[in-house]
């Protein structure tokens, strides 16, 4: 009686991201198959091979990859999107069975498994894509991306969700900070992260991005523990680090958190959605109580030269000119800490001191801008602080729905005008009992602040140091203007 052996083995059976050709997630699977059966000598197997994936190593639960090849070919390129029922991230084993002409067959695992990052599911019809966002015009872009919705549809992505996010602002050390991405689709998404790290003391050039590739799960949500990365905080030194998410199928949504000291204090922001060469910051002071940092990335391939102009409540516009060290990369301007151009170290004249300011920037390459201000208040380093995107254009019609007065709150509106022409801004202030409307002049190039406390008190005749007034705020202006909130 005959014996059946067919003994075979498989490599490279992995998944890792340097493997992948393509967002598809097409995979070699190699083995080698010999026939010993009733000879001496191994030959090349002559029967048909069928690969099953299994996560378990119980082969009564497999599932089928692929059926009928031939078992001489030693290869087979699978497409794990095309597996019936998708993958999804995971850990698992392949399975090979060869089977001969005369039905005689043997089993055997993969020696490794096979590690699976992100899920892999087949491509949606134009039918099907249509009925599941809701859209049939194709050539619109319905999420103002730049990317219309067919091309959405052939890449795989949201239409309603942008496909690339930028914070600018984050750091390590004495901050602690994560990136929040949440997916609000009900489909798998699949997003890529890229981590740009600034240059640290005892360092010639900075390190290079951490890029990190994985699956988010429908209505789901991955963190990223940005101080946890390799290089993030060399020595305990903090790393100014900038963060881009990008959609690779699917959409996804980002926030970053930080916490500073040893958790007293933080702030959150929204991803910007896109870079531009122009940017405005209503907000900004630089004195003993507030310290005020702009954060700028370049994620291009040519390093920027950009333009700084603080525009102060007298009118006077302090410009101070500046080039990115590399691209892409990080610049942090600390306000407080500025010297006029043409002096530095001992020679340093600091034109922001004790002043209130907005901002204007302006590149020769698309970049993205942030705020972040700290206040000191005691002998303990920042307090508190907040974060805030910069806007990348004015506008004549502004809102801010929150803001109170009272022992507990001070609320301040910080309006800009980056224009070369005076205007006259109108705030109706919105309260419970009605609205309340003034209006301000406000000069070429300047910043205005305006203490709604003081302002809603003389305006309603009464008290709003001492009692509460909850407030919101529409500002409108003739030519266009830049207004933030501050509390």
């Amino acid at each position: 009686e005959g014996r059946l052996d067919v003994p075979f083995t498989l490599a490279n059976v992995k998944l890792a991201a340097d493997d992948e050709p393509d967002a598809a997630g097409q995979f070699v699977v190699r083995w080698a198959a010999e026939d010993t059966r009733y000879s001496g000598a191994a030959t090349t197997a002559q029967g048909s091979v069928a690969l099953y994936l299994d996560d378990n190593r119980d082969p009564g639960d497999k599932r089928l990859i692929a059926s009928n090849l031939n078992a001489s070919s030693g290869a087979y390129v699978w497409d794990l999107a095309a597996t019936a029922g998708g993958v999804t991230p995971g850990t698992y084993w392949v399975y090979m069975e060869v089977t001969d002409a005369a039905g005689y067959s043997f089993g055997k695992y993969s020696s490794g498994p096979l590690v699976v990052s992100r899920t892999y599911e087949a491509p949606m019809t134009l039918t099907q894509w249509q009925g599941f966002y809701g859209l049939t015009t194709m050539g619109a872009d319905s999420d103002g991306d730049g990317v219309t919705n067919q091309r959405e549809f052939e890449a795989g992505t949201s239409p309603l969700v942008a496909n690339r996010v930028e914070l600018a602002e984050g750091s390590t050390g004495f901050f602690t900070e994560r990136v929040a991405i949440a997916n609000p689709e009900n489909r798998a998404a699949i997003a890529r992260i890229v981590v740009l790290m600034g240059q640290v003391s005892g360092e010639t050039v900075p390190p290079p991005p951490v890029v990190q590739e994985g699956s988010v799960g429908p209505y789901g949500r991955y963190t990223l523990n940005v101080n946890g990365l390799p290089n993030a905080s060399p020595n305990g030194q903090g790393r100014a680090v900038s963060v881009i998410v990008e959609s690779l199928r699917g959409g996804v949504v980002a926030e970053r958190t930080m916490a500073f000291g040893s958790g007293w204090g933080g702030h959150t922001g929204k991803a910007l959605q896109a870079p531009s060469r122009t940017w405005f910051l209503a907000e900004g002071a630089a004195n003993a109580f507030f310290q005020t940092f702009i954060l700028l990335t370049a994620t291009g391939t040519v390093a920027p030269k950009v333009t700084v102009d603080f525009l102060l409540e007298d009118g006077q516009v302090v410009s101070v000119p500046y080039d990115f060290p590399t691209a892409p990369g990080r610049l942090t301007l600390w306000a407080n800490e500025l010297c006029a151009p043409g002096t530095s170290g001992n020679t340093c004249v600091r034109p922001l001191a004790g002043k209130a300011f907005s901002t204007r920037i302006t590149a020769d390459q698309p970049i993205t801008v942030e705020r972040a201000m700290y206040f000191n208040r005691g002998s303990r380093l920042y307090e508190g602080g907040h974060a805030s995107a910069a806007v990348t254009a004015p506008a004549t019609r502004w809102f801010a729905a929150e803001g109170a007065t009272g022992p507990n709150f001070d609320t301040y509106l910080l309006l800009a005008n980056p224009g070369t022409a005076d205007t006259v801004a109108t705030v109706r202030y919105l309260t419970p009992e009605g609205p309340y409307t003034q209006t301000y002049g406000l000069r070429a190039n300047s910043r205005l602040t305006l203490y709604v406390d003081d302002e809603l008190g003389r305006l309603a005749g009464r008290d709003a140091h001492g009692a509460q007034i909850d407030v919101s705020a529409e500002v409108t202006a003739p030519q266009p203007i830049v207004v933030e909130r501050a509390m």
